[in-house]
């Protein structure tokens, strides 16, 4: 019996160092998301989210890929129209990707820029401008991602903040307005999560088969 108990201490401090270990491994490689709660539309809750992803692997290793995703009702709209803050330096900007898709609306959609102001929320660092040709309303763009590259890797998700975006009603006639991220949270990479069920269960059945014995 006191074998017993103690292989159940073991196995409870195993249980509880893999839990901490791997929790810190998938915050770690986690996407970081931004939920665009503060607006000057006078609307609750969020107008959409932004989503950051470390690229771990080919050309774009490193990098940082962004996806926007505008809540329903709203589009995408003007100059200036999605800054971040970033410390890092030689920034770039590649593989801007809207929907509908800019190619197929015959516009190149958006250049970087210095950061613009996103009225009542600043200034940031970074932005996307629109050009003198694209009227991102008229184009309906509600969701769109683009890749965030320095002139030294990123090595984390959440290395990009503070975004703002410029935005409309989807109404022709609809209001024009600004939102900005609130403080951002992290979601685990399925692998990391699915790594920690798998050493669990692990463990659980040790001390099962232990326990009838």
């Amino acid at each position: 019996m006191p074998q017993l108990i103690s292989f159940r201490k073991i196995a409870i401090s195993v249980a509880m160092f893999a839990v901490v270990a791997l929790g810190s491994f998938a915050t770690a490689k986690a996407d970081t998301v931004y939920n665009l709660t503060f607006n000057n539309f006078g609307q609750s809750g969020s107008l959409g989210t932004i989503t950051t992803h470390l690229i771990s692997g080919g050309a774009d290793n490193g990098c940082i890929l962004v996806d926007v995703s505008l809540a329903a009702g709203y589009v995408l709209h003007g100059n200036d129209a999605i800054g971040f803050n970033t410390t890092f330096t030689g920034i770039t900007i590649l593989e801007i990707n809207t929907t509908p898709s800019a190619l197929t609306l015959g516009h190149v959609e958006f250049s970087l820029g210095n950061g613009g102001s996103f009225d009542g929320f600043g200034s940031r660092t970074y932005s996307l401008d629109g050009q003198t040709t694209a009227q991102a309303r008229l184009d309906d763009v509600q969701s769109f991602s683009f890749v965030v590259c320095a002139s030294t890797a990123f090595t984390n998700s959440n290395q990009l903040t503070d975004f703002a975006v410029q935005i409309a009603q989807l109404s022709a006639t609809g209001a024009t307005g600004f939102a900005a991220s609130g403080p951002a949270g992290s979601v685990p990479e399925p692998a990391s999560m699915l790594l920690l069920g798998t050493g669990l269960v692990g463990v659980a059945g040790v001390a099962r088969r232990r326990f009838r014995k």
